[in-house]
């Protein structure tokens, strides 16, 4: 509703939102505050707890508490709580009165005491989708008998934990909820403590998210996680984010055991394959963004890949150099491609580059990134990919600088008959010129 608040306008805001519950059609609400100097949150409205046909709520940055007459939001669905100062008591209040609540997340700005995991999870009878940022998870404190949860995690199939640094305070609380959660299906950890961490579960996780902290020192040690995993081989949609400097972040070999991925994100990291290496059968979508890995590592990737349909190339220091032909040869049942400036660095043009392997003959859709006319060679891949390229849908372009727009333009307009002549343009102008910035693409009859 708004992103920021002064001091001027909390009036008008009590009154909006006090206009706003009198009729009752606000379904969907997002209020952001701004807490001032030695923080001090702005008190959240008291109307807004009228507001009972609520389905999600989104609030940030305020001083929550509830009436006492507050009956709760029967069909609230999705919660958000975002650094808000509550009372442990008014938090687990608004929660039991909440009773169809399936997605929350809880980022805790404030407390004015401790809360067992129990006395949470109780709360969340229903819960689907659930959120915990270091602030709040260092608020939770272990039961008497830590073994066991209450059924609400039965239901639980998706899990984020914020920021963690799994110390000896809450090590032992991240081990009982990751265990306790036997329905999980998809669990996303962004952790800044790389010492014992260890997932202590039994039941299969099929999407995993591990981001990689910006602090060298304070990286989570992958490795273990990755090896874990690897042992019941369940895992189809893993995403391992680093943070790319002179040192990248070397992929776990074990990795390579994950025989039944489907999905496949790399960024920020080094990739090497060991020499026992036998592929992704399985795998459809590759993603390698910022990603450091030699030319004849990539090729024996690709060609380990037979139902490789979507790919994303964003890699540089690839040492060796290849051929288009070399390249889409090991593509050859490639859909979506797109690809970065760098590739001009690893690919050349082909002797004879007036035909291309006829695995390009699925291709429908093709992206180029940031193409310029610094490096001559890129034009000329963009013209051979879409000359052979017979059954291309659609095509995106994105370029800074007018005149290779113009260029384009004019290249695409006389070369491809296959292609209609609708442009579509989105464009961005900085002073002078310089900032300009295109994005366009056309679309098969």
């Amino acid at each position: 509703m708004q992103d920021y608040l002064v001091p001027y306008d909390y009036f008008e805001l009590d009154q909006l939102i006090l206009h706003l519950s009198r009729n009752h059609t606000v379904k969907k609400l997002t209020l952001k505050g701004l807490y001032e100097l030695d923080y001090i949150w702005y008190k959240l409205p008291v109307s807004v707890f009228s507001l009972h046909h609520l389905t999600d709520l989104y609030l940030g940055e305020f001083d929550l508490d509830h009436p006492p007459t507050f009956e709760g939001f029967g069909s609230l669905g999705s919660l958000y709580l975002n650094d808000v100062k509550i009372s442990t008591k008014s938090l687990l209040h608004l929660l039991s009165n909440c009773p169809s609540l399936k997605c929350f997340s809880l980022d805790i700005g404030e407390l004015d005491g401790e809360c067992t995991i129990n006395e949470l999870l109780k709360c969340l009878p229903v819960i689907k989708r659930l959120t915990i940022s270091i602030r709040a998870f260092q608020w939770l404190v272990l039961d008497p008998v830590p073994q066991e949860l209450p059924t609400s995690l039965i239901q639980l199939k998706y899990l984020r934990l914020e920021g963690m640094c799994i110390d000896e305070d809450c090590r032992l609380a991240f081990h009982v909820l990751i265990k306790c959660s036997l329905n999980l299906e998809r669990f996303e950890l962004v952790v800044y403590g790389r010492e014992y961490i260890l997932l202590l579960r039994h039941g299969p996780i099929y999407e995993l998210t591990l981001q990689l902290s910006i602090d060298e020192d304070e990286c989570l040690e992958l490795d273990q996680i990755v090896s874990h995993l690897s042992i019941n081989n369940t895992v189809k949609k893993p995403t391992l984010c680093g943070w790319y400097n002179d040192y990248g972040y070397e992929v776990p070999i074990s990795i390579f055991s994950f025989h039944h991925l489907r999905d496949l994100v790399m960024s920020g990291v080094d990739l090497y394959h060991p020499p026992i290496f036998n592929g992704f059968d399985s795998l459809e979508s590759l993603v390698l963004r910022d990603v450091a890995i030699p030319t004849k590592t990539l090729l024996h990737l690709l060609l380990n890949c037979p139902s490789l349909k979507n790919l994303s190339l964003d890699i540089w220091e690839s040492g060796d150099k290849c051929t288009i032909s070399e390249l889409l040869k090991y593509l050859p049942t490639i859909e979506h491609l797109t690809t970065s400036p760098h590739i001009s660095e690893w690919v050349v043009l082909d002797s004879v580059s007036q035909e291309l392997p006829t695995s390009l003959i699925h291709l429908r859709y093709l992206c180029f990134k940031d193409m310029t006319l610094v490096e001559r060679c890129r034009l000329a891949f963009f013209l051979v990919f879409i000359k052979c390229s017979p059954n291309l849908e659609k095509v995106k372009l994105e370029v800074n600088n007018i005149i290779i727009f113009h260029v384009l333009f004019v290249l695409i307009i006389t070369c491809q008959n296959t292609l209609t002549q609708t442009l579509l343009g989105i464009f961005r102008f900085g002073g002078g010129g310089v900032g300009f910035f295109g994005v366009f693409s056309w679309f098969s009859q």
